[in-house]
């Protein structure tokens, strides 16, 4: 497992981890309670690259 990618922003964080035949996005997300909340899902690697493209487009409006 490879973390390939990682996206922090106020309230969010979405890292991406390579397992090999497929992409796992782990989301941490600030709840009304300001406790982490972890949401996971199973990517194909095509739709991590462009999960990785529409969080790096975030990144730049935030920059």
């Amino acid at each position: 497992m490879e973390k390939i990618f990682e996206f922090i922003d106020p309230g969010e964080i979405v890292t991406l981890y390579n397992h090999g035949t497929h992409v796992v996005e782990v989301m941490m997300f600030l709840d009304d309670r300001h406790t982490l909340e972890p949401h996971s899902v199973v990517l194909s690697h095509a739709e991590a690259e462009q999960r990785i493209t529409d969080l790096r487009s975030r990144q730049d409006l935030t920059s």
